[in-house]
């Protein structure tokens, strides 16, 4: 392999693309290691950062998978994907939920080492870039030691807030950081938000399955649960939403 310096795109995508190029090819295949950051720094005549660069690339693309202590590798492949579930057809008419003991069993069972827990509310740790968070995080609590060990009061980091500000404009949105509130995770920003527009009694539409949680919230607050149907592919069903706010 060799690469071209000076070309328009970074050298590390060029380098990444190289050995895409040969995954795609079967030259390297599922399981098998690739050249170490040396060789290949060496084979290439490019930087080691720059190979590190294209390596945390291909991982963020799933093509290769970082082992400790034992270099990187082609990541496997689904070949194919297994069957959609059977998308629930819930009657859809507002109805109080009541979750005392399922919400019970469902607690019990979440410390149950033996049951294999599918219906938990976060990523696969799989699907995360685990290595390239780690260093992030890693840098910003060297440049900032202090501010990384402490709480930030609500409405939260006004530096976040002035972040998301900015975000907000790339999806047509012109917001201050005055009208952003940090939470401490989805569960109380949803919390808050059918504090501020719900009042006992009111219907709020969810999708179905839902997280258990959500139920136990809407129980808590004295609402009325209005389920829509969702698919893995398509989400949340826009023309049952549409029939059930005609109604």
């Amino acid at each position: 392999m060799n690469v071209r310096q000076g070309e328009k795109i970074p050298l590390y995508e060029e380098v990444a693309g190289k050995i895409n190029y040969l995954i795609e090819q079967g030259t390297l295949r599922p399981g098998e290691r690739v050249p170490s950051i040396r060789k290949l720094s060496k084979q290439l005549q490019v930087s080691i950062n720059t190979v590190k660069e294209a390596y945390n690339l291909l991982e963020d693309r799933r093509l290769l998978e970082a082992r400790p202590q034992s270099g990187y590798y082609v990541r496997a492949r689904l070949t194919e994907l297994p069957a959609e579930p059977v998308v629930d057809r819930p009657a859809i008419n507002p109805a109080e939920v009541s979750l005392s003991s399922i919400y019970q069993v469902v607690m019990r069972d979440l410390l149950d080492p033996n049951l294999l827990q599918l219906g938990i509310a976060v990523p696969n740790l799989e699907l995360l870039p685990i290595e390239k968070l780690n260093r992030m995080m890693a840098r910003e609590i060297r440049r900032f030691p202090a501010q990384s060990v402490s709480y930030s009061l609500p409405p939260g980091n006004l530096r976040l807030r002035k972040q998301i500000a900015q975000r907000s404009l790339l999806s047509g949105c012109t917001l201050s950081p005055d009208q952003i509130v940090i939470t401490s995770g989805c569960v109380e920003a949803v919390v808050l938000a059918l504090r501020i527009f719900c009042k006992p009694g009111d219907a709020v539409a969810i999708e179905t399955p839902v997280y258990f949680n959500f139920l136990q919230m809407i129980q808590d607050l004295g609402l009325k649960a209005l389920e829509i149907p969702a698919s893995p592919r398509g989400g949340i069903s826009l023309e049952a939403l549409e029939y059930a706010l005609d109604r």
